[in-house]
């Protein structure tokens, strides 16, 4: 409030009190605070979460240009390059600083990358998969889980890329497709008929076999 003199002959006789509310003013200033307390505990969570979680994850901003803004660090060790490297670059420009490559071993568009299609169309990408080429000239191969990310009101405002190393799973699923197919040519090359038995258990005994292949 403020104080104004009353005063009666030249002398003071009293004062009077101008008092305003300002209840609005203060309850938005403690909303203000509120707030800013809410946004500094989700980035420390999404820090913690970038920092730990065993995945590559790389999230791009809203519109116009769905800038890198954020990876993990398994990202950044996957791709052989610092996190800060990464970030800035506008989705559909930054398949060349992540050596994206189509499965194919082709260059991709920048409207068929799975952020940019996440990011521009709406689009959520399952289990699609993309090789990495890396600074050392080696390659992987990644399994790509990406999605939109909407506001309250429904309108995107980024998109995030949750992505996995799949290059030894793929090499162990080749190896055995190529061993199911050595076994099928020597089964069918073989003048002698043959079985493939599978024991069955009772506890720790071996009681029968039941077949599992005769040619």
């Amino acid at each position: 409030g403020k104080y104004v003199p009353h005063r009666v002959d030249g002398e003071v006789a009293g004062f009077f009190v101008l008092v305003e509310d300002v209840t609005a003013e203060h309850e938005a200033g403690l909303s203000a605070a509120a707030r800013a307390r809410e946004a500094e505990d989700a980035r420390a969570l999404l820090d913690t979460l970038l920092e730990h979680v065993p995945a590559g994850i790389t999230i791009v901003a809203g519109p116009p240009d769905f800038p890198v803004v954020a990876n993990s660090r398994l990202a950044a060790e996957l791709l052989q390059q610092p996190s800060w490297a990464l970030r800035g670059r506008p989705v559909g420009h930054h398949a060349r600083q992540f050596g994206l490559f189509k499965a194919d071993g082709s260059r991709p568009a920048p409207e068929q990358l799975p952020l940019y299609r996440a990011a521009h169309d709406g689009e959520r990408v399952r289990d699609e998969q993309w090789v990495i080429r890396r600074p050392d000239d080696s390659a992987i191969t990644v399994e790509v889980n990406v999605a939109p990310i909407r506001g309250a009101d429904g309108r995107i405002q980024g998109a995030i890329n949750c992505w996995r190393d799949v290059t030894e799973r793929n090499r162990m699923a080749q190896r055995v497709r190529e061993t199911e197919e050595r076994f099928r040519v020597a089964q069918e090359s073989s003048p002698l008929p043959f079985s493939i038995l599978r024991p069955v258990q009772e506890g720790p005994r071996i009681v029968d076999f039941t077949t599992v292949y005769a040619n």
